[in-house]
């Protein structure tokens, strides 16, 4: 067990701590960052022992000092100022009812002896992980991957799960609830699992469709508002989400970007107290052209006069570093190079804790798929779902142009048809890697089939946004729960964590998506960035005018590795990138 908790230690240098159950049933392990009340009263594990609880946390409860004068009020006391002990009192008074009060980002442990019971839970948006295992006899879990694995009984240990293989070369990370490991599953963003002698019990507490449907049926039946006022109260629930954020007893940084996102974060957070500091990454061969981030986000910081460090990469460095991303890599992923080099910059800088604007495409439509999707589907959406020719028709349409699309554009054009008759097989065309028909070669049919079927119902293919009405919205919520929790989540959290670096996300986050999604779901049209960004203040407005670029680096030109095992011999695009580090992270962790 210490083994594991101290392969963690990027997560937690300021400290760790380890509980044992009367009768060694269960061991709680913890590596601490310190940053709401850093005292020795913080400290974790953490115990009631009047109460008969044990936790160990991750993460942050922005709410916490709300919930503390509630509690008070309810004679509560308490011996920190830390939001750990405000988790561990709220149990003792709602048990799991308590979980949807609380607004955060959190993967924690409770252990409840006079229940002889433990409690596992993960926030409503999944910002940060949670993996487990449960062989029947023991349940392990950890908040990465690679550090349970190392728990795994020997005849576990090696077998891994093909869905994790087949997903990650379909999206480019592993979809949820699948990892490398076939007897490791991460917790399901917004549930929680009970274990005790007499078995196991689940329960959801947030649910991503569920708020978006709520949304809709409040949108028909709500006493009108005009769009300025919805715009008014959307503006007003991002600012409160970024004051909330800003909560630390440690200084914070915010990614500073030249996009829409970060400056409306910077434009927000600049009249706070202590206010933020920019950290601003990007690569020598972007400087002079519209792909260098540098000088908007130079722009954003001198006007709302915030300190600001600019970091500069070269092909070098990433030479140089790409042994230790790899290493930090807990499951394999084509993105999260510039959140690993972001989070350093950050570190170098002095900062435990780093703002994102991760969300804010997601809050307000900011990629190509929300313009796209709807009209394939509207379109050629008819002709697909036709029973038995539909599928035909597509799949015939598919294998005749293939073979020559291929030669000279992206062969996933020839499955246009294939993919139009459901919401999930449309949004991988738009996003996926590679197609299930590119992955044939050498697998056995009848278990590819299996296998893409489990990976198929993991990512919407069970029909899920299918109880959405708007076909803008079923986009909105397929970004949030595959793209941004799938990737760009779990991405900011391993990248962050290899420099011991807590990445927040004021834009997404649970509260502000339970109010925002109200307001998107009345307006019509939905709010864009740049409508917010002028709700919000000039700079914001002025980014909402430049060419989007993203937070990204020129990973497709720099040196990799030469690569064949791959599903394909002549890569296009990242899909190189997806075969190098799929072989690299298999050599690493002794995956074959």
């Amino acid at each position: 067990m210490m083994a594991a908790r101290d392969r963690m230690a990027h997560r937690g240098p300021d400290g760790s701590g380890l509980f044992q159950a009367a009768g060694g049933r269960l061991v709680l392990g913890h590596r601490r960052l310190a940053i709401i009340d850093p005292s020795p009263a913080g400290a974790q594990p953490m115990t009631d022992a009047d109460a008969g609880l044990t936790v160990v946390f991750n993460g942050e409860i922005y709410n916490y000092r709300e919930l503390r004068r509630e509690l008070m009020a309810q004679g509560v006391t308490f011996r920190s100022q830390s939001d750990t002990e405000v988790l561990l009192r709220l149990y003792d008074r709602h048990g799991v009812d308590g979980l949807a009060r609380l607004n955060g980002m959190f993967a924690f442990a409770l252990w409840d002896d006079r229940r002889q019971g433990l409690l596992l839970a993960r926030d409503g948006l999944g910002i940060k992980p949670l993996y487990v295992f449960d062989d029947g006899e023991t349940t392990g879990f950890a908040s990465e991957c690679r550090a349970l694995a190392a728990l795994l009984p020997e005849r576990s240990a090696s077998r891994a799960d093909p869905a994790a293989r087949l997903g990650f070369f379909m999206y480019g990370w592993v979809p949820e609830p699948f990892s490398p490991w076939a007897a490791i599953e991460m917790l399901p963003a917004g549930t929680w699992l009970w274990t005790d002698a007499r078995g196991t019990s689940r329960g959801r507490f947030f649910d991503v469709v569920d708020e978006i449907v709520a949304a809709e049926m409040d949108a028909r039946t709500a006493t009108p508002k005009s769009r300025r006022e919805w715009l008014a109260s959307l503006r007003d629930d991002v600012a409160a989400s970024v004051d909330r954020h800003l909560v630390a007893d440690t200084p914070v940084s915010l990614f500073l970007s030249a996009g829409v996102d970060s400056t409306m974060i910077a434009e927000l957070a600049a009249s706070a107290t202590g206010g933020v500091t920019g950290v601003t990454l990007t690569a020598d061969r972007f400087i002079g052209s519209d792909d260098d981030e540098a000088p908007g986000a130079a722009a954003t910081a001198a006007a709302c006069g915030m300190p600001h460090h600019v970091r500069h990469l070269t092909a070098a460095d990433f030479t140089d570093q790409r042994d230790a991303l790899l290493r930090s890599m807990d499951v394999p992923t084509i993105d999260g190079v510039n959140v690993f080099f972001a989070a350093a910059a950050a570190a170098d800088a002095g900062f435990k804790v780093a703002l994102s604007g991760v969300g804010g495409d997601e809050m307000l439509g900011g990629y190509p798929s929300f313009r796209q999707i709807p009209p394939l589907m509207r379109f050629l959406g008819p002709v697909a779902r036709i029973p038995l020719l539909g599928p035909a028709l597509g799949r015939g349409l598919r294998r005749m142009t293939a073979p020559w699309l291929g030669a000279f554009t992206s062969p996933k054009y020839a499955s246009l048809l294939e993919c139009a008759g459901a919401d999930a097989d449309a949004y991988l065309l738009r996003r996926g890697l590679f197609l299930p028909w590119e992955l044939e070669r050498g697998e056995d049919a009848r278990s590819l089939a299996e296998t893409l079927a489990r990976v198929r119902r993991a990512a919407g293919g069970d029909g899920r946004y299918a109880r959405i009405a708007s076909p803008y919205l079923r986009v909105l919520a397929m970004e949030t729960e595959l793209y941004m929790r799938g990737q760009l989540l779990r991405d900011a959290d391993w990248a962050g964590m290899a420099s011991s670096v807590e990445i927040r996300t004021p834009l997404a986050d649970a509260a502000l998506f339970r109010r925002a999604i109200r307001a998107i779901a009345a307006m019509t049209p939905p709010p864009d960035k740049r409508t917010l960004s002028v709700a919000i203040g000039p700079q914001s407005a002025a980014a909402a005018t430049r060419p989007k670029t993203g937070f990204s680096l020129p990973i497709r030109d720099w040196p990799t590795a030469s690569s064949t095992t791959g599903p394909v011999r002549k890569p296009r695009g990242l899909r190189g990138w997806a075969q190098f580090v799929y072989d690299s992270w298999n050599r690493e962790n002794g995956m074959g």
